[in-house]
């Protein structure tokens, strides 16, 4: 599965980004992008992880206005009071095409993992709206096979999200997304339907971004960051806050700090836990 899932990444990304723009089409603009980030992760109150780390990168092309392919990777080391090292490693692939008010997009997210049980392929496709230039809606579904899970299961997640520019306020862009999740088995839980809801609120201030989000409900196998994120333990998720500042350093560089804490219950568990992950992203445009 992990060499699989690695020949498999590095053929896409090949295709995706190492191709020259003329080998596309002579004609069509392409903007090429990319970040790397370091999430360091603490853990208060877990009665099994000491601490967390997890580093990667994500890489953007668009082909002309119709068309954009997003690749991501990152490694997660999670290193627990037992002294066991946990390692995981996620790869996403996302293509999107655009019409002149709509667009729908498609991907994959792959995690390989050093316990084969969080081993998990998810599936996903979704549509959005941007017919109106102050308000945008976002409708997502995304599938995940857990086959080597104890019981083996299926997470189905249906992801509406909405957001608008605040007419007031043109600096200011608000974003509301609502989560439902349904498991074909508890998996070591006390459910098997979840209902979350997120909001985030984006100023914009020169060359300074600042988001801050919260959210509220339960969530367990879920998916986050449009499919960049995949919650693959029996974990239930309980609510969390967090804030990001995003600041450009020039035309091609851009600097991200993050904070984000999240309560949740320790793996097939009722203790209760937060988590705190600090982000530092490095972006570059290349052209």
């Amino acid at each position: 599965m992990k060499r699989f899932a690695s020949n498999i990444a590095m053929v896409i990304a090949l295709v995706f980004f190492a191709m020259p723009a003329a080998a596309l089409d002579t004609t069509t603009t392409t903007t090429t992008s990319g970040m790397i980030y370091l999430v360091p992760i603490s853990y208060d109150n877990s009665i099994y992880k000491d601490s967390a780390e997890t580093s990667g990168f994500y890489f953007y092309r668009g082909i002309g206005d119709n068309r954009s392919y997003e690749f991501g990777m990152d490694i997660t080391n999670i290193d627990y009071w037992s002294g066991y090292d946990y390692d995981q490693r996620d790869y996403t692939f996302v293509l999107t095409n655009y019409t002149k008010e709509k667009k729908t997009r498609f991907g994959g997210h792959f995690v390989t993992a050093s316990i084969n049980e969080y081993n998990v392929i998810t599936l996903f496709g979704g549509t959005g709206d941007y017919s109106r230039t102050d308000r945008y809606s976002q409708f997502d579904l995304y599938v995940s096979s857990y086959n080597n899970f104890e019981p083996s299961l299926m997470a189905f997640q249906i992801s509406y999200k909405a957001g608008r520019t605040l007419k007031s306020k043109r600096n200011i862009y608000a974003l509301t997304q609502l989560n439902l999740i349904n498991l074909t088995k508890k998996a070591d839980l006390h459910e098997q339907n979840y209902f979350s809801a997120e909001q985030s609120f984006t100023f914009y201030r020169d060359k300074l971004t600042t988001t801050v989000s919260g959210w509220v409900g339960k969530q367990a196998f879920s998916v986050g960051n449009d499919g960049f994120v995949v919650s693959n333990k029996a974990e239930l998720l309980r609510g969390g806050f967090g804030v990001k500042f995003n600041y450009a350093l020039s035309e091609l560089y851009s600097l991200t700090l993050g904070a984000n804490r999240t309560r949740f219950d320790d793996t097939s568990s009722d203790n209760t836990a937060t988590s705190t992950s600090y982000t530092l992203m490095l972006g570059h445009t290349f052209n």
